[in-house]
Order: structure tokens, then C-alpha cells, then sequence
């Protein structure tokens, strides 16, 4: 995604449009609520710690809202604290070893005792399935796309932005 410095001044005009149909008092500022909702749309997703450090960073009144000039002036550093939709797609896909759009417990016990890069001892990965479990809605012992998204987007110490640098994905496959 390109830097806001990098767009033409009317592309900045549009996000500060777009911005705008938040800001229903006119004041200038969104609630970092609203934010996180456009976010969204953009295909970008913030953890809540992510969220935090926003209100931190440009909350300077603590009212909960944040000026819109201020975010169009940082959109490179608030887009450093995303996680994209196609990374987190791709990271599923990863993890998805049959390709029936569901993480079952084997799958995520494989990935966890074998290609995380740190060795997990069976304790550990049991643990960590039992938190990602946790994430189950429907309890029928398996991790659906949207069910992973949700995980990853807690502020969790378990897991954190998907290293995924290194997924080749056929785009062609549907989930």
C-alpha cells in the first residue's frame, strides 16, 4: 500500500472524504472505533493493542477520537500496526494443509511443533491449541477463516502479526 506522501493531493482529498462520513459533528475527529470499522474496509486489519497505541498516539484530548488530518499525515505508520486481508489469507492457506477451509487440530498441532521455526514441545502446543480452541464459535473443533481472523486480531501473547513472507499461494483457490 503506498505511503500517504506518495498520493496525488485528490486521493488524499477522497480518504479525508471518506474519513469524514464518521465525523458526524463536523469537528474534524472519528472515534477510533469508527477508524478501526474503515480500516476494515480497507482490507486492514489492527489488533486492539494496535488500537491503543493509536488513541495514545493521537488522542492527545483522551475524548476517544482522533483528528483526521492528523491520521491522513501518519497512514504509513498506522498501516505498519495492519495486518492485510491477504496476508491473513494466505497464512490460512498456509496452515489449511487439506484445503477444506478449516484448521482441524492436527493441522494446527503440525504447524506448531514443526514450522514455527522454534521447536514447541507437546505441552506447549497443546496449550496454544486450547487457546486457539477457545476461538471455536460453533464448537465443532476447527478454526474457520473468520475464526482465525478474530484470533488474530486479540491482543494476545500467543500470537502475533503472521510472518508469512515466505507462503506462495495459488490465488486461483477459493475458500
Amino acid at each position: 500500500m503506498a505511503n500517504c506522501e506518495e498520493l496525488p493531493e485528490e486521493s488524499k482529498e477522497a480518504v479525508r472524504q471518506y474519513l469524514r462520513q464518521y465525523d458526524e459533528d463536523d469537528t474534524g475527529a472519528i472515534d477510533l472505533e469508527e477508524f478501526g470499522c474503515y480500516m476494515c474496509e480497507m482490507g486492514l486489519y489492527m489488533t486492539e493493542k494496535s488500537l491503543k497505541y493509536l488513541k495514545t498516539c493521537f488522542d492527545k484530548n483522551g475524548d476517544g477520537r482522533l483528528q483526521i488530518d492528523e491520521l491522513l499525515d501518519n497512514l504509513p505508520t498506522i498501516y505498519s500496526h495492519c495486518i492485510q486481508q491477504g496476508e491473513l489469507l494466505d497464512a490460512f492457506r498456509k496452515f489449511d494443509k487439506d484445503g477444506n477451509g478449516y484448521l482441524t487440530i492436527p493441522e494446527l498441532r503440525r504447524v506448531l511443533m514443526c514450522k514455527t521455526g522454534e521447536s514447541m514441545t507437546a505441552e506447549e502446543a497443546g496449550r496454544t491449541i486450547n487457546y486457539v480452541l477457545e476461538f471455536d464459535k460453533n464448537k465443532d473443533g476447527k478454526i474457520s477463516y473468520p475464526e482465525f481472523v478474530n484470533m488474530l486480531q486479540q491482543d494476545s501473547e500467543a500470537f502475533r502479526k503472521p510472518d508469512v513472507s515466505d507462503i506462495k499461494t495459488d490465488i486461483t483457490q477459493q475458500i
